[in-house]
């Protein structure tokens, strides 16, 4: 059973647990990871520059091609160690420990 799985099943039967993991787990929503990833584009690609106008480069990423944009911050999310559980995607190691931690009282 895999981090995902095992996560489920111990905050459905303890559904208490989700609200200590979120005080005791590093977690990001969504929208927090795309900042990230629009900050890392930002930090290692040269600004868009047209005329006497430049710009961010997650910026004209988003406005021009927003499917790509959608990719790239997917992608960025993929090369995390997090678990995705009712829209919060938790540090992987820090989650097992949690579950490890919590998992006498539940089969998991």
């Amino acid at each position: 059973m895999n981090t995902y799985e095992k996560a489920v099943k111990l905050f459905k039967v303890r559904p208490e647990l989700i609200d200590i993991a979120k005080d005791t787990v590093s977690f990001w929503t969504e929208d927090e990871l795309e900042t990230q990833c629009d900050n890392l584009m930002d930090d290692t690609l040269p600004e868009v520059i047209i005329g006497n106008y430049s710009y961010a480069p997650s910026r004209v990423l988003a406005e021009v091609d927003p499917v790509a944009h959608r990719q790239e911050v997917l992608a960025y999310i993929d090369n995390m160690d997090v678990v995705e559980v009712d829209g919060l995607y938790f540090d992987q190691n820090e989650l097992e420990d949690f579950i490890d931690q919590h998992s006498d009282t539940v089969a998991v």
